[in-house]
């Protein structure tokens, strides 16, 4: 029955661990970012030390490691920040949601209530014994 809160909460972690690794793979990623020009259908790659920045460096073959560290810095920064959002609307949905469902109250009930009352869900007991 509560296997939707056990969900939220799996995700949770999950996303916990996600941002623990993105934050660190950040600490360690380099500085700048990359302008992509497609020409002639050919693709260029240029770096510049900050996206204010108006002098760019064309980035040769032997150089591409930088495009593929800067390419995966960017993916991270985007990651990082939706996985932080989606778990603070996570935590706050934790917090509102009742700890008791609806469905949980038929369990609580006496037997002789039970017998005289049409349950929204019956458990998998009960399915089992009709």
């Amino acid at each position: 029955m509560y296997t939707f809160l056990n969900e939220i909460e799996k995700r949770m972690e999950k996303l916990k661990q996600i941002i623990e690794e993105k934050q660190e793979a950040l600490q360690n990623a380099p500085q700048g970012v990359i302008n992509i020009c497609k020409t002639n259908e050919r693709v260029q790659y240029y770096y510049k030390e900050s996206s204010q920045d108006t002098v760019r460096k064309y980035l040769k073959n032997n150089e591409i490691h930088i495009v593929k560290d800067l390419f995966q810095k960017d993916y991270d920064q985007r990651v990082l920040r939706l996985a932080q959002k989606e778990l603070k609307q996570l935590e706050r949905l934790m917090e509102k949601y009742p700890y008791q469902m609806c469905e949980g109250i038929y369990e609580k009930l006496n037997e002789c209530r039970k017998n005289f009352i049409e349950p929204v869900e019956i458990s998998d007991e009960e399915f089992i014994e009709k």
